[in-house]
């Protein structure tokens, strides 16, 4: 899974939490998986995780929600390409993130500060992703990606990828490829499963990844461009849908 997306799940999903008061204000920074690379991180005037939630519940906001704008699966192994934002409710704001490269990089290889800016929420353009929507479109796609995945001997290097995620979705014991995005309450175990699986579906990135092929056939070139297109919507839908699938009245 793409790091700079796991960050903001884990912002909104133990954000959540700490709104909903099930837990503390935790700080991420100190050893959340999602965190493991990054070295500053500033959330407008805050510098930890801890006073930003603090500022956004004594400011009056009452739920985060994880926001995927505009993103492109040929650019999703460069930084910033991306865009993860959260949305704070009923405040019509939105965070934004903007990674760079710490100078010189440090050597226990937190390299990134990130800072996360407010600015105002464009409206929804369209119906959010439900849970069991999500679930099925992902579960569907998963069959046939690794149908296509086959028939190419390069490709057939993720097919096991595909079966991992699939079993996510049925698995009693979900865990993503970030162990910890998500808090140990108010979510479902259908909603563990779908993030799970949405994270272990993701391949792509720059060179090797499930984005590194062309072939010369063009009808081959044209199921695999349509099938990466179904994957990479169904997993942003998934992660979305799982991570906004926060219940507060869930302890379990």
């Amino acid at each position: 899974m793409n790091g700079e997306v796991a960050e903001a799940i884990a912002l909104v999903a133990h954000g959540n939490a700490f709104l909903a008061g099930l837990t503390r204000p935790v700080e991420l920074t100190d050893g959340n998986s999602a965190f493991r690379w990054v070295g500053a991180a500033r959330f407008g005037e805050s510098t930890t995780t801890r006073a930003w939630f603090e500022a956004l519940r004594d400011a009056g906001a009452r739920r985060l929600e994880l926001v995927l704008p505009g993103a492109k699966r040929l650019f999703a192994g460069f930084s910033n390409a991306v865009p993860a934002a959260i949305r704070v409710e009923p405040r019509g704001e939105l965070w934004t993130a903007r990674w760079e490269l710490i100078d010189p990089r440090p050597a226990d290889g937190r390299i990134w500060s990130v800072v996360h800016e407010r600015r105002e929420a464009p409206p929804e353009t369209s119906a959010p992703p439900t849970l069991p929507g999500a679930t099925a479109e992902l579960r569907a796609v998963l069959a046939e990606v690794e149908t296509v995945a086959r028939r190419d001997d390069f490709l057939a290097g993720f097919a096991g990828a595909f079966r991992t995620a699939a079993a996510q979705l049925d698995d009693r014991k979900p865990t993503p490829p970030y162990p910890d995005l998500l808090p140990d309450g108010g979510y479902t175990i259908e909603a563990r499963r779908l993030l799970a699986a949405s994270g272990h579906a993701w391949v792509f990135g720059g060179m090797g990844s499930w984005n590194d092929v062309t072939f010369g056939d063009k009808a081959v070139q044209a199921d695999y461009e349509r099938v990466s297109e179904l994957l990479w919507r169904a997993i942003l839908d998934g992660l979305r849908a799982a991570v906004n699938a926060f219940d507060g009245d869930r302890v379990d």
